[in-house]
């Protein structure tokens, strides 16, 4: 809850599921930048000399001090889904494409939460796959990029969802290219997978009752490449979220990839493939925020060279 303040009114699944013209929804985002710009630091913040800096000249004065070394951990334990990412600095950049940026969910461990770890953490391994290959219509980057790692393909999304409850260590990440249905105001109808009934869903809910007494050690990263991937929602009735972000992390987790819409299926394959092409490329590891952000630098330079293209609008919105 962001009470007793209004929330801002900029959720990009809202714009989309509206058919809201995709350049109005950078202009919202736009408006929405200048806005908060001006936020002041409620917290007494001096550096400097300086106090009473608003949000933007934070970030600034920030940047200014630790340029490429930065990174920024949000943490915003609320079901506003601001896509801070997209916040404007300048003319040129953008928080995402500035600075590596993580989410920090409130992810339940016993009493309280997971504490938040800034240490380095590597993970390497195998990786395990389910991709809809019947009812999306084009999979075919995503296949041939997985096949350059030791990937195990899974049928159907019912295989892979026992593989993950077996809690096999020495997978690193997993993927799934499917489909995702949310909604805000009933988490039981949340899932993931194949629009065919007969290959079975992922729901988050029924997922977290199957890995009620299983201890598995958190060892992988997940890139659940779907529509709402990323989307969390709090009940009327309990005070904690709930979304399939949650679920992984709280049981076997280490990082997670999602979405805070829907996505096109073809901008979807695309931000799959460059992603895993970049760690394929690379001869050492990688981290997950900096490729995210590289992807993001990507997508504004091109809305930047054409922004009355609607390609380059929809892959800035989506990426």
């Amino acid at each position: 809850s962001t009470a007793p303040f209004i929330p801002p009114r900029i959720k990009l699944a809202d714009f989309i599921e509206g058919e809201v013209d995709p350049q109005s929804v950078i202009g919202e985002i736009s408006s929405f930048s200048d806005d908060t710009a001006q936020i002041p630091i409620s917290q007494n913040y001096i550096s400097q000399g300086q106090s009473n800096l608003t949000l933007l000249g934070w970030v600034n004065e920030l940047y200014n001090l630790w340029k490429s070394s930065l990174q920024l951990v949000i943490v915003d334990h609320t079901d506003t889904e601001i896509p801070w990412e997209l916040l404007r600095i300048g003319s040129m950049h953008y928080l995402g494409t500035l600075i590596p940026i993580v989410r920090w969910l409130p992810i339940p461990l016993g009493v309280g939460h997971r504490n938040l770890i800034v240490t380095p953490r590597e993970c390497s391994g195998d990786v395990a796959a389910y991709i809809d290959d019947v009812t999306l219509s084009s999979t075919s980057k995503e296949h041939g990029i997985l096949s350059h790692f030791k990937t195990t393909f899974h049928n159907t999304i019912t295989d892979l969802e026992d593989y993950i409850i077996q809690g096999d260590r020495k997978t690193c990440l997993v993927y799934l290219g499917c489909h995702g249905a949310f909604t805000s105001n009933d988490v039981t109808k949340s899932s993931f997978g194949s629009k065919l009934p007969s290959d079975g869903k992922i729901v988050p809910l029924q997922l977290e009752g199957k890995l009620v007494g299983k201890e598995i050690t958190p060892s992988s990263v997940c890139f659940v490449n779907a529509c709402h991937s990323g989307r969390i929602v709090k009940r009327n009735d309990q005070w904690r979220f709930h979304g399939l972000p949650i679920t992984m992390l709280k049981h076997f987790a280490l990082s997670y990839i999602g979405t805070l819409g829907p996505i096109g299926s073809s901008f979807a394959e695309e931000i799959g493939h460059d992603l895993l092409d970049s760690l394929n490329s690379s001869t050492e590891a990688l981290s997950v925020p900096e490729l995210l952000r590289t992807l993001r630098i990507y997508a504004s330079q091109q809305l930047h060279s054409d922004s009355s293209s609607l390609q380059n609008q929809l892959r800035f919105i989506y990426t």
